[in-house]
């Protein structure tokens, strides 16, 4: 390594205050500001056929409007705090990516939560229109942009479960393939670097809803979404958008004929559809999904229906569009996944094992037991459709916007099972034969970034690019930030890049590093990659100087405070595995004691401590457990 790189490498050494979910801060622009509908109506921006359209749902007097912040001055520290439109309490929403382009365009994903429940939130913004959803307890938002940073947010109307039949795994007998229309040829290599969907829709679904392009961009990052959150690196199984198009000849069943259900029926026509066929071949679609308002909740007692694990003639699904990018169904993602290979949980208790190439590859429901609050959260992943083994809907359930995995954990608790809760494999495995159904047109660049998802230990990590078509050689730009908004130019002009993590500083106090990757081909084409690492610096607090925390003698161990955040007072435990001597310290956020808690020799057993802090300040702190050989360290907010 010569000087230059030494310098460089030196440049980007950089150390984390520890930071975890949860976290507040004194703020004090609001990035939410309720408005009301005269006021909405009244903007010069917005779009007076979106909020009339609001107005006609059938949830219309629940819908409520919102002037939006600037996300750049209201984010501090990788978060930023707002008013919840269902509770009407403070919550805290964290970053877990930010794609920020500027004021007006960016892409931002985060979790939401009050210390007791945990959410999600997804917001796009577009030329000022920022639109997504908001999950948060027991309800789920659509966001509408309907004007300059002014957002209709509507509540989901509710069902007694995801309404998903199983999926077609095979052609009904005796139905014809249609002839292929129009197929367009790869002219140049081909690059199954991303599987293209397109997305058609009816004129009854354009009709009421608000925006429809919005309603399909935020299909395609959910999926996307559902596809980070499940750890899936994997670029084949992303999916980009081929095109939205509105599919003038279909005309909806009323009866379901030889086919089990109206939406089978429509799916089968769907498929045989000549107008989609072309669409589809014109634009090298890999897959087509139709937003439909057939009011299939009725006729078939269903929301979305997918062909299973097809091939090339059938990656064709039905969504109902009122309910396609709900955040409590998550109807787009779910049937994207059966295209994809992913199945419902088996149902032996009403016959239903399930005949499918990969029996690992089902949904998976999981219970995460909140000790201090007393109450069992029950999740189901993507794919489950919410319901026990003898069919009967499960109660107070939340679907989180991630598939079954047993690589992975929710709040702390598995989210999948190898032989029975895998859906994250099958997707990988199928993702190539899917993108290669339809190869790219024109080999049209594209990239990502590789490297740990997490950093638990100082040191360097190295992140690489993932480069595919466009014509070499590329050129390379990477850029740091600590926060997502603001980053730190020239890191390396190379393939790769070496990002260096270390006490001492206070760059990128947010818990993330945030990597920006921008390459261009030899034939003239850009394209910009993010990453997002999170950074859990329990081990970075720095001691004294004996150095660095160590966790690797595991005698004892530190709860995380309930509640947290807190105002005036919280509780915490402490769980020693033998006699030993002890000291707690309460640690201001950068690592200075400022309390003592505990101190002396305590007898194996299980101990609670009640910090009272009415008399500490608004902000980040930390309490930390010591004994002769190990430590542990916690996370605390206190928001007055």
């Amino acid at each position: 390594m010569n000087f230059s790189q030494l310098q460089r490498l030196f440049v980007f050494s950089m150390s984390f205050l520890f930071l975890s979910t949860n976290v507040g801060y004194s703020q004090s622009e609001k990035f939410l500001s309720e408005i009301r509908k005269e006021e909405a109506k009244a903007d010069a921006s917005s779009d007076q056929d979106a909020i009339g359209k609001l107005d006609n749902h059938p949830n219309a007097k629940n819908v409520h409007y919102f002037k939006m912040g600037n996300i750049a001055n209201v984010h501090k520290k990788g978060l930023f705090d707002f008013t919840s439109p269902i509770t009407g309490k403070s919550i805290h929403a964290m970053t877990t990516r930010i794609e920020y382009q500027s004021d007006k365009d960016y892409y931002w994903y985060g979790t939401v939560s009050d210390s007791i429940i945990q959410g999600d939130m997804m917001l796009i913004c577009k030329k000022g229109e920022i639109y997504g959803h908001l999950k948060y307890r027991d309800e789920g938002y659509r966001i509408y942009g309907i004007g300059n940073s002014i957002s209709g947010f509507v509540p989901d109307l509710k069902l007694q479960s995801q309404m998903c039949p199983e999926p077609i795994k095979e052609p009904k007998k005796g139905f014809v393939q249609p002839p292929v229309v129009n197929k367009v040829e790869a002219i140049l290599t081909t690059c199954p670097v991303e599987n293209r969907v397109l997305i058609l829709y009816t004129a009854a679904a354009q009709a009421h809803d608000p925006d429809i392009l919005q309603t399909a961009s935020v299909c395609v990052e959910q999926f996307n979404q559902a596809l980070r959150n499940s750890g899936i690196t994997t670029p084949e199984a992303y999916i980009s958008l081929a095109d939205v198009q509105q599919l003038n000849s279909f005309t909806g069943a009323t009866v379901r004929g030889n086919y089990n259900s109206v939406m089978e029926s429509d799916l089968y026509s769907l498929q045989a559809n000549n107008e989609a066929q072309g669409l589809r071949n014109i634009n090298n679609a890999d897959m087509v999904v139709l937003l439909t308002d057939g009011n299939y909740i009725r006729t078939s007692h269903a929301i979305g229906l997918a062909f299973f694990e097809p091939d090339y003639s059938f990656p064709f699904a039905i969504v109902e569009d009122r309910f396609s990018d709900s955040p409590t169904y998550y109807t787009f993602t779910h049937e994207v996944g059966h295209i994809f290979g992913g199945a419902h949980e088996a149902h032996p208790g009403f016959g239903y094992n399930g005949n499918i190439l990969a029996p690992y590859a089902r949904g998976f429901y999981f219970e995460h037991r909140c000790f201090f609050c007393f109450t069992t959260n029950r999740y189901v992943t993507t794919m489950h459709d919410g319901v026990d083994d003898y069919g009967i809907a499960l109660e107070s359930t939340k679907k989180i916007l991630q598939f079954s995995s047993p690589l992975l954990t929710y709040e702390g608790v598995p989210a999948g099972d190898v032989s029975n809760g895998d859906v994250a494999r099958r997707i990988v495995e199928r993702a190539y034969t899917i993108a290669s159904f339809n190869p790219a047109v024109v080999g049209q660049l594209t990239a990502s970034i590789s490297g740990v998802q997490s950093i638990n230990y100082p040191g360097y990590y190295t992140f690489s690019s993932n480069v595919e078509c466009g014509l070499s050689p590329y050129s390379y730009h990477w850029d740091v930030s600590s926060d997502g908004y603001s980053y730190f130019n020239d890191a390396s002009m190379s393939s790769s890049v070496s990002v260096g993590v270390y006490p001492g500083s206070s760059y990128g106090q947010s818990g993330h590093v945030y990597l920006r990757l921008r390459v261009k081909s030899d034939d003239q084409q850009w394209f910009t990659a993010y990453y997002s690492v999170y950074v859990n610096n329990v081990h970075y607090i720095k001691l004294d100087n004996s150095g660095i925390t160590d966790n690797k003698i595991a005698n004892a161990s530190i709860s995380n405070a309930f509640p947290n955040p807190t105002e005036n007072s919280t509780i915490f435990e402490f769980i020693l595995q033998n006699k030993q001597n002890i000291t707690i310290e309460l640690l201001n956020e950068f690592g200075q004691k400022i309390r003592l808690l505990e101190s002396g020799e305590y007898e194996t057993g299980t101990y609670q401590h009640t910090l009272n802090t009415e008399s500490l300040s608004s902000g980040i702190y930390f309490y930390r457990l010591t004994s002769e050989n190990f430590s542990d360290t916690k996370r605390l907010l206190i928001s007055k």
